[in-house]
């Protein structure tokens, strides 16, 4: 099989292709009480995005604003973006690990009124992000987690979850680009 990596069709392809092994790296392990969203972005929806965000910054907290303007140009330059969300479908009923400061599951289901996130399942979220990214770097692919792309998706609709992590993917041609832009910017 040839394929031409200049080629934009080629490109989703192949990203195509590295964002289905991270999905099926992240499901590999467990999840509970909530189920996952994914939304890959590349190309003109990537582009959209980008262009969503910026012109919405001032919906954001300080931190997330300067975040989401520190990285522009990655995710401009990036081979594309995949978002996961996390959806929280039920509560633990009889776990009582303590790790959100309530002494038992009930206690937690019935006192937190805002429903803050059960630890364990947070804990557990992160691991599964953990291995998506580990999978990718298997691949070769150079990817960094972004917190503020997951905040800055929730906000503009790109996905509909409790919460969420972006992923900046480089394949290819952009793996040197990005790689070039990382040591400028650690050099200046």
């Amino acid at each position: 099989m040839y394929i031409d990596i200049y080629e934009e069709n080629s490109q989703r392809e192949v990203l195509d292709q590295v964002v289905n092994q991270i999905i099926i790296a992240i499901l590999a392990g467990p999840h509970h009480t909530y189920n996952y969203v994914f939304n890959s972005l590349s190309g003109q929806e990537k582009e959209d995005f980008i262009n969503k965000y910026t012109t919405s910054l001032d919906l954001f907290p300080a931190h997330f604003k300067n975040r989401l303007i520190d990285m522009k140009e990655q995710v401009y330059k990036s081979s594309g973006i995949l978002i996961i969300g996390m959806v929280p479908e039920r509560t633990f009923s009889d776990v009582n690990c303590g790790l959100c400061g309530f002494e038992s599951c009930q206690t937690y289901n019935t006192s937190n009124e805002e429903k803050n996130f059960c630890a364990l399942e947070l804990m557990s979220f992160s691991g599964a992000i953990s291995r998506g990214m580990t999978a990718a770097a298997g691949m070769h692919v150079s990817n960094v987690l972004a917190h503020s792309l997951g905040v800055a998706a929730k906000k503009c609709g790109i996905v509909d979850a409790k919460v969420a992590f972006g992923i900046i993917l480089d394949i290819g041609v952009t793996v040197k680009n990005a790689r070039q832009n990382q040591m400028q910017v650690n050099t200046i």
